[in-house]
């Protein structure tokens, strides 16, 4: 079954932005509008929170964050046609969905996980993050799936991750993994935290940032060979109300192979000001030597989304897909609705050209 999706508005916006020794140029191509309620093999295709491109396949896997309440934790196949280097005539086409198994085989149980992050390998198989449900004691986790759904091997994540009964030490609440990336040749699998973990520091707050810890996995023995902090900015504005919803984090990383470090994406909300995105170049200023005392990323920021003038959903997944034909790299953005009537489903499709100077 296929379904196209032909909402879309066309902008035209062109970034130059020199960062860490490298260069970034970014041009805005379009965006693509999925409504909530929209069906796909009896599943709602929504809470679209994580995308990874499968060149191999030319197609696009994108995860849903349903923790397995509406339907089976799953993820979608989606192809995203830009002829020509150009969006005027936007084709989005979902292809395919597949629920996701755990260790016994079985679909997953209502609440046993958060999954928030996808990366595809060369072969086909996939990376999943979960940001576990700290409140219940259930620990984030990163797992290795085939195409099927079905797991084939999980990796060592740290018990420092994992929620202490007394509420001293791990991910805090929907702040576990998720960001997830992998290298170009398969080998080191990057998983990020959107907030600190509760012994490395407080939240993101109007006043500071929030210490995010990267874990950098050996995909082969699935062990952890390298720790970074990421810093967020502060939380950028006040809500509407005084104590109302106002959060900053760090939700999605993009490993750049050409020049040092990763693309990162901060996703702001405050409560009746809506979302602030920001996208930053994060740096590696050398190797840590101490897993327990990690070096911090620097980071130079690359596009605050409010200077693109348009309405902005809950960005958090971003993906490289196909060479344009002029040889830029696209790079595609997308929202998760959280399944809200109030929010929709934004695809947005950039040009994107990086290297050193």
């Amino acid at each position: 079954m296929l379904r196209r999706i032909t909402s879309f508005i066309l902008l035209w916006f062109f970034f130059f932005v020199p960062a860490g020794g490298g260069a970034f140029e970014l041009e805005l191509l379009g965006q693509v509008t999925l409504p909530t309620g929209l069906m796909y093999e009896n599943t709602e295709v929504g809470g679209l929170s994580a995308i990874s491109y499968a060149p191999e396949e030319g197609v696009f896997y994108v995860l849903s964050d349903d923790r397995s309440f509406k339907q089976p934790a799953r993820f979608y196949r989606f192809a995203i046609d830009i002829p020509g280097g150009q969006v005027s005539s936007p084709s989005v086409k979902i292809i395919g969905v597949t629920s996701l198994k755990n260790s016994e085989g079985k679909k997953f149980t209502p609440g046993s996980l958060d999954p928030e992050g996808i990366a595809v390998t060369e072969s086909g198989n996939l990376f999943i993050s979960s940001e576990g449900v700290s409140r219940k004691l259930i620990p984030p986790f990163v797992t290795l799936h085939n195409s099927a759904g079905e797991q084939l091997k999980m990796m060592a994540v740290p018990e420092s991750f994992f929620s202490s009964p007394d509420g001293s030490r791990g991910v805090r609440d929907n702040m576990g993994f998720e960001s997830l990336t992998l290298s170009a040749d398969g080998r080191f699998l990057t998983a990020a935290v959107e907030n600190a973990l509760l012994q490395d520091g407080a939240e993101a707050t109007l006043a500071s940032g929030s210490s995010c810890r990267l874990i950098i996995f050996d995909t082969v023995s699935g062990e952890v060979v390298d720790e970074y902090i990421y810093l967020t900015d502060p939380v950028p504005e006040p809500p509407v109300l005084p104590g109302t919803l106002h959060v900053n984090g760090l939700v999605e990383l993009l490993i750049l192979e050409d020049v040092n470090g990763y693309l990162a994406l901060e996703r702001a909300f405050a409560e009746g000001k809506g979302s602030n995105i920001r996208l930053y170049h994060a740096v590696m200023d050398g190797t840590a030597k101490d897993l327990e005392n990690p070096l911090t990323l620097s980071k130079e920021l690359i596009l605050n989304f409010d200077s693109l003038g348009i309405p902005l959903d809950n960005l958090e997944g971003m993906s490289f897909g196909p060479n344009l034909p002029d040889g830029r790299k696209s790079l595609i953005i997308i929202s998760d609705n959280n399944f809200s009537r109030l929010q929709f489903t934004q695809i947005l499709v950039f040009a994107v050209e990086y290297g050193q100077k």
